[in-house]
């Protein structure tokens, strides 16, 4: 398997899309048996994600990543881990031992503030059961309710 760290200064980089560089891990069965470190050449979102295409990345481990990228990366076929920071050595081996859900390693700030931006969108509100019923309007707007023979589509 090989993944793609983000990265600046030892650390992953906070946002990929003005991330020059990777370092790029290729592991057997939890052990890292190849490392190289490579520039995108360009910074447009599309040349960066042919250039992971290229590498044959499966995993992209990287900070905060806008939607448009991420969802270009993984129309490609590579997974995609936002949100994470910290030590690059530290991810890397978290990466390889299974253990980047630590949380020690989630960006809370990046977190928190893609939640706030989406609030206003889904009507989130300080509470979990006003959360909890738009999430179920939602759901059932998106549910076929069948009458008689056919379906009726509720929005």
């Amino acid at each position: 398997m090989k993944a793609a760290f983000s990265f600046l200064d030892n650390r992953i980089a906070p946002v990929f899309d003005t991330a020059r560089q990777i370092v790029l891990v290729e592991a057997v069965s939890r052990r890292i048996v190849k490392e190289s470190q490579e520039i995108f050449a360009d910074d447009l979102p599309v040349q960066k994600a042919i250039h992971l295409v290229e590498l044959s990345v499966n995993t992209l481990v990287c900070g905060a990543i806008s939607k448009q990228l991420q969802e270009m990366i993984v129309a490609y076929g590579t997974q995609v881990v936002p949100f994470v920071t910290g030590d690059l050595k530290e991810v890397i081996y978290a990466w390889a031992n299974n253990r980047l859900h630590d949380r020690r390693f989630e960006n809370r700030d990046l977190v928190r503030n893609q939640l706030q931006h989406l609030a206003p969108v889904w009507g989130w509100h300080s509470r979990a059961h006003l959360f909890q019923r738009r999430v179920l309007q939602l759901v059932r707007s998106l549910v076929p309710i069948p009458v008689g023979q056919f379906h009726l589509l509720v929005a």
